[in-house]
């Protein structure tokens, strides 16, 4: 669910992106999924080493041989420091993830690290931790993240059981009909 607080925090990152340079609104939500995904990587791949380490079994670990490309690693570099390193160490590792031939490089082959500040990057990647820490607050307590997709059941059903409504003219509840 999408609270005040979490809204807030999207709103924060929206606008500094926009004074930060980016006025496209497509350019601005391309360049945060790219640190969104960084982020999530990085967590991703300390979960599935905890649970590795858990259960007694090897973890490879998406960062072997590039731990400075973790998010958890650059996000307390200087501005500077961290525009350079996202730019030309993180960006081109997480562009080819998986090799050359797979296809999450072969759809991020013309993707293009874009963030013109250091103060943008700096601003960005504090809010997106905030925005993160913020939806584990919210998260109810025992609830952990799920790091596969649901199953949804897509079995048909009765108008009985169908989705309802409120009709536009009247405020009463129709059932949708099949």
């Amino acid at each position: 669910m999408l609270t005040a607080a979490i809204r807030s925090k999207v709103d924060a990152l929206w606008d500094r992106f926009w004074s930060g340079g980016i006025a496209n609104p497509l350019t601005a939500i391309e360049q945060i999924s790219y640190l969104l995904f960084m982020r999530r990587l990085d967590a991703l791949d300390r979960k599935k080493a905890e649970d590795a380490d858990y259960l007694g079994k090897k973890h490879v670990s998406f960062f072997k041989a590039r731990e400075d490309c973790r998010w958890s690693r650059f996000k307390n570099l200087p501005g500077e420091e961290m525009l350079s390193h996202v730019r030309d160490q993180v960006f081109p590792f997480i562009k080819g993830l998986g090799g050359e031939d797979q296809p999450f490089s072969r759809s991020m082959q013309d993707a293009a690290f874009m963030i013109p500040k250091p103060s943008l990057l700096v601003e960005a990647v504090g809010l997106i931790d905030e925005l993160y820490a913020e939806v584990e607050r919210e998260r109810p307590t025992g609830a952990r993240p799920s790091t596969t997709p649901k199953a949804t059941s897509t079995s048909t059903s009765s108008a009985r059981s169908a989705p309802r409504a409120r009709t536009a003219s009247s405020g009463r509840r129709a059932t949708s009909s099949r």
